[in-house]
């Protein structure tokens, strides 16, 4: 049955992205430009902490890589049932927003923010630099605030419970590679939890694609980033 699970796993990701190889696509297809900090901001040291002690509760749920690759499909519908929370926002049809609209946004959801720490996630998630974020940067700022805000927020919850059930799986899934619990993904981390599933050469390339300020460890909010690419997500679906 497992197996039957994988196979069917491996038919969806492959129809999503027409990908011969959909578990390991080209790095070519995750873009990141702008300059990063090779140091955590406070913000980032926040959500550390936020991942740390979600992932200290779940630890142990996703037992193999397998487990991680059958909530492939989930995650991707999760993500996507936010699509419409999106286009809500984005008023001039850009596929993109700002930090006016996202902040609108929070106010729908309920979420109560300072304007400094919403002007923090918004920068944060358009890694681009562009001072605007696509709908997967979104997804990246929506899980963060999620996570930040230290509850489960009702209107998320009512609205679109499958995301928030895709962001608790994409916890499980950090923290299986976070083997040592410090909220960071280290080269030597993935290579434990990826051995037999990848090749030395493929691992190598997936920490690159992750560590993309080059900082020797991969954060959360990398990992979810390109998590996304991974699972089939685009932005114009």
């Amino acid at each position: 049955q497992i197996t039957s699970s994988i196979r069917d796993t491996q038919s969806f990701i492959a129809h999503k992205r027409h990908d011969s190889n959909p578990f390991f696509p080209s790095i070519t297809s995750v873009k990141i430009g702008g300059k990063h900090s090779k140091n955590m901001s406070s913000l980032e040291e926040q959500l550390k902490d936020a991942v740390k002690a979600k992932g200290a509760a779940r630890r142990g749920n996703l037992k193999n890589f397998n487990t991680i690759l059958m909530k492939f499909p989930k995650i991707e519908a999760g993500f996507s049932d936010c699509k419409d929370v999106f286009k809500a926002i984005d008023d001039d049809n850009s596929n993109s927003i700002e930090l006016s609209e996202m902040k609108a946004a929070t106010q729908k959801l309920g979420l109560s923010f300072s304007e400094d720490k919403m002007e923090q996630i918004f920068n944060l998630a358009d890694f681009d630099s562009d001072k605007h974020i696509t709908f997967r940067e979104f997804i990246v700022a929506l899980t963060m605030l999620h996570l930040l805000s230290g509850v489960e927020f009702s209107a998320t919850n009512e609205q679109h419970p499958t995301f928030v059930q895709a962001v608790e799986v994409v916890v499980d899934a950090f923290v299986f590679f976070d083997k040592n619990g410090d909220g960071t993904i280290q080269h030597e981390e993935l290579n434990e939890a990826m051995a037999g599933n990848a090749s030395n050469q493929e691992i190598a390339a997936r920490f690159k694609e992750m560590d993309f300020k080059n900082s020797g460890v991969i954060q959360f909010i990398q990992f979810l980033y390109v998590f996304e690419d991974w699972v089939g997500m685009d932005e114009d679906e």
